[in-house]
């Protein structure tokens, strides 16, 4: 058997692996095919195929772009080179390359469809909505193109609409992937536990191994208190990844939470061992150092988590508020910051943050500002809260308080009042009620002082 026929066979083996699953195999076969025959277009396209498979989407898009150089123009091509090229993240080469299939086939409407993915991690999000209804003039609805807009409305926080599209793409391909996952998602960050639980579940029904998504219910389910729940989804993962740190960690946190401190710290440190730069692991050990009355200990971890990138907001926000209890106000401000002083044109509050969470940080901010003497600034955070979460009487409590470090006392007797009226039997309220109405008296005592002795 000559050279040639030989590449011809490993072509034709690569093909059967690659039906088979079998990408790693299959690449390596034509590999060494294309080492004979380097000009076969089909077989650039097929290891383009194999690269995208492995998720080598750079690669993928070589072999892609190297076949278009064979073949000459075409459509499917270059709509497969452009598709690698959004998933590595370089969406606008992507668009050069949509681009001239739009030119070559004005009706095809996947060159829409792609567009919209593109100009939706750039943040084009107008050049988005333009593509989406140019796509319709080719065909009506895609689901292909409800998920992409869906993406790009969600993206601004426009949820109602990005769910309606979502819901949309279901009616037309109930097993189209991801959207039960993109709607869980949405549902849990606009607040809607319940719908966000069903949502996953229906994802999980089709892809029960997703360890990713039962990582994020088990969260949920967690944020639910339901914890019994919450323990099965980290251990189902644990079964399918058992080194995976991440399940680890959870069900450290849940051991805390319970107060099984011993069995915290034991899966806390697993999962460090596994994965040195876990995010969050270092809080958790915090937490437990904190409870446990080793305050050193708990900054010490806690100043190991600031270290660490890419935290979640939640992880950001909670991290915040364990250094203010840990009198590290001037930390707290540090990680908060960022989160809440995101400058948008359309929204100021920055829409990365759901209600709650912009609400929650806010609150800890102004207080760690009170602390610091930054007493207007905190002023004007609890103020914010108080636009989200117009019943938040710690918020209600926070200005008090401020306005009395102030002196001005008609302020801070309007915000008790208010949270008086949230909670009127609260103790606490009371006897800060009882101080304000102490301080008042003995300001008016020193006052009137003054006047009798001309100010001496």
């Amino acid at each position: 058997m000559n050279e040639w026929q030989n590449a011809e066979q490993l072509a034709q083996q690569a093909l059967k692996l690659y039906e088979a699953g079998q990408w790693l195999g299959a690449l390596e076969a034509i590999q060494q095919a294309l080492s004979v025959q380097p000009d076969q277009d089909d077989w650039h396209f097929g290891m383009g195929l194999t690269l995208e498979a492995l998720g080598r989407f750079d690669e993928a898009a070589a072999s892609f772009a190297r076949a278009l150089e064979l073949r000459g123009d075409d459509v499917d091509l270059m709509l497969h080179q452009a598709t690698s090229l959004i998933q590595a993240g370089k969406p606008r080469p992507a668009l050069d390359v949509l681009q001239r299939v739009k030119d070559l086939d004005p009706q095809c409407e996947a060159g829409y469809c792609y567009s919209i993915a593109a100009h939706s991690l750039l943040g084009e999000h107008q050049e988005a909505e333009t593509n989406f209804y140019l796509a319709r003039q080719v065909e009506e609805w895609c689901p292909r193109c409800l998920d992409h807009i869906a993406q790009s409305l969600a993206m601004r926080g426009r949820f109602d609409r990005a769910v309606w599209c979502w819901q949309k793409a279901l009616e037309l391909d109930d097993q189209y992937p991801g959207t039960h996952l993109n709607l869980a998602r949405t549902h849990w960050h606009s607040g809607m536990a319940d719908t966000a639980l069903d949502d996953y579940h229906a994802h999980l029904r089709s892809e029960p191994g997703d360890t990713e998504a039962l990582l994020e219910v088990g969260r949920l389910l967690f944020e639910m208190r339901r914890f019994a729940e919450a323990g099965e989804k980290y251990r189902r993962v644990l079964e399918l990844e058992p080194a995976c740190a991440q399940a680890h960690a959870a069900l450290g946190e849940l051991a805390f939470e319970c107060g099984h401190m011993r069995e915290a710290i034991a899966r806390l440190h697993t999962a460090s061992r596994l994965d040195p730069q876990a995010v969050g692991v270092q809080y958790w050990l915090a937490r437990v150092s904190q409870a446990t009355g080793k305050s050193h200990a708990a900054l010490r971890h806690a100043q190991r988590e600031l270290d660490r990138h890419n935290r979640p907001i939640p992880l950001s926000i909670d991290l915040a508020r364990l250094l203010y209890e840990l009198d590290q106000p001037e930390l707290a401000i540090n990680v908060l910051t960022p989160l809440l002083d995101v400058p948008t044109t359309t929204q100021p509050d920055a829409v990365t943050l759901s209600p709650d969470e912009l609400a929650s940080a806010l609150l800890c901010r102004g207080a760690a500002r009170m602390r610091t003497h930054q007493t207007e600034a905190g002023v004007e955070d609890c103020r914010r809260v108080l636009r989200h979460r117009p019943r938040d009487v710690t918020a209600m409590v926070n200005l008090a308080l401020a306005y009395l470090q102030l002196q001005r006392y008609a302020r801070a007797r309007f915000w008790i009042i208010r949270a008086r009226e949230v909670r009127p039997d609260d103790p606490q309220l009371r006897a800060l009620h009882g101080r304000l109405i102490r301080v008042r008296f003995m300001a008016w005592v020193k006052n009137a002082l003054k006047r009798v002795t001309g100010g001496r």
